[in-house]
């Protein structure tokens, strides 16, 4: 079959319908790109978004709490620009907006300023509430790059000038910043999260590094879906990091495991098909004994022929009377 060329960002939208086998990816900006794209697929899942909230900013939410308000948030400054996520917590007017980044971006105090400013004033028009009504909105910037970030937190930080007495007119709109880089290996495991495999994999500095951290995860992990995840990471997402017999013996480890939990699951069912099948043999000897008895067969009789111990045979009559 003829091989079909797409861009990536295709392939993450019509991947349920595509043969990804018979699939060429075309990178539209190399391994950035597509793990940016990774990343935002992710967090449109609202059980990994609930995991992402609880694990980094210490929030107590369920994904049942949880609703996507926008896939992608366009301000009318910044055409060109969207941020990646916007939530709604269902039991609360709050607002999760998350901008995920690969690359410094100087001017995020200020983006981050538009895009609360924006975001409320079409919730407001869009929930028709009162003048004096505002969500709360809680940004996020999920930092997956190499370099240091060092950009302010707080728009109020990039104001000028800085006299004591202009200190009560600073506009302090803050953001929470997750640095992949400052969280340790042990502290991204944690809750064995599909964004935080994926930060764990942006943190290793080499090709080898990578394939071990993977596999480590495959091996101590018991989530199936997991494993496919992972299996389509390796294939279309790291296919550009990995050397060629790194991602091979990732993808046979990802096999032989699978051939094990089938091995497993079949043995599983023999077991449950004997216990089945002995319990089956068990009701038909016990309706047998209570037929003998209500025809006032001897007991002699009923031992020889139902096979049974004197003690099961009292417990049978007991059931008669």
């Amino acid at each position: 079959m003829k091989e079909n060329s797409i861009l990536y960002e295709d392939l993450l939208l019509y991947k349920d319908i595509l043969q990804l086998n018979d699939v060429k990816i075309v990178s539209m900006g190399g391994v950035d790109k597509k793990n940016d794209k990774i990343f935002k697929k992710i967090l449109s899942d609202e059980k990994e978004m609930a995991v992402f909230l609880c694990q980094f900013l210490k929030l107590k939410i369920k994904p049942n709490e949880l609703e996507k308000y926008k896939n992608s948030f366009i301000t009318q400054k910044y055409k060109s620009k969207e941020s990646d996520i916007v939530y709604k917590n269902k039991n609360k007017d709050v607002y999760y907006l998350v901008e995920q980044q690969s690359k410094i971006d100087k001017n995020m105090p200020r983006r981050i300023l538009r895009y609360c400013d924006e975001l409320i004033e079409e919730i407001k028009e869009e929930r028709k509430m009162k003048l004096y009504e505002n969500p709360i909105i809680v940004p996020i910037v999920l930092y997956t790059g190499k370099k240091d970030w060092k950009i302010a937190l707080n728009f109020a930080d990039t104001q000028i000038p800085r006299e004591k007495e202009y200190t009560d007119y600073l506009i302090n709109v803050k953001y929470k910043l997750i640095d992949s880089k400052k969280y340790s290996e042990k502290e991204l495991k944690r809750n064995n999260s599909r964004i935080g495999i994926m930060m764990l994999m942006e943190n290793q500095k080499d090709s080898r590094t990578l394939k071990k951290s993977i596999i480590d995860i495959i091996e101590e992990t018991k989530d199936e879906e997991k494993i496919e995840w992972l299996k389509e990471v390796t294939l279309y997402i790291l296919s550009d990091v990995l050397k060629p017999n790194e991602r091979e013996e990732i993808l046979e480890l990802i096999e032989e495991r699978k051939k094990n939990d089938m091995d497993e699951w079949i043995e599983r069912i023999k077991r449950n098909d004997e216990k089945q099948r002995q319990k089956l043999i068990k009701e038909a000897v016990v309706k047998i004994v209570k037929n003998m008895i209500l025809n006032n067969e001897d007991d002699e009789k009923i031992l020889k022929y139902a096979d049974i111990t004197q003690n099961e045979l009292e417990k049978i009559k007991r059931k008669c009377k």
